[in-house]
């Protein structure tokens, strides 16, 4: 009894909405919506995923590094130092009114570890923002 009162206690966990999909992404894979393995629903493989419009198969351990190391390499550029951090409303007072999808290094970094980077996708799309 105890176990399956346990189990129902993970199961009614509320998690946070998702927002990826402000930000312009039309689809995720089931299994990147937090909650649904607790649930019990298990994917066809364990830790591989598939893209959208793509055949290729990505590991969320070789995602998550492969993004890291990008990010590192972005932030130690010589010429990055504008992107570090977030633009500050009270040095740049119009800023948020002309950039209306700010993006900057350390947001990235935050949503790296936050798991928010499901795909390649996400990334490329945030990285575009900072063009």
């Amino acid at each position: 009894k105890k176990l399956v009162e346990k189990k129902q206690d993970q199961i009614r966990k509320v998690h946070t909405g998702l927002t990826c999909f402000r930000d312009g992404v039309n689809e995720i894979s089931v299994e990147n919506i937090p909650g649904i393995l607790e649930t019990g629903w298990e994917p066809n493989s364990d830790k591989i995923r598939a893209t959208k419009n793509s055949d290729e198969r990505i590991d969320p351990d070789q995602l998550y590094n492969s993004l890291k190391t990008i990010l590192t390499a972005c932030r130690n550029h010589q010429s990055s130092w504008p992107f570090h951090n977030p633009v500050d409303r009270k040095a740049v007072p119009d800023y948020y009114d002309h950039i209306k999808f700010p993006m900057d290094l350390k947001t990235m970094t935050e949503r790296l570890k936050s798991n928010y980077y499901v795909n390649k996708r996400l990334f490329i799309a945030d990285m575009k923002r900072m063009l």
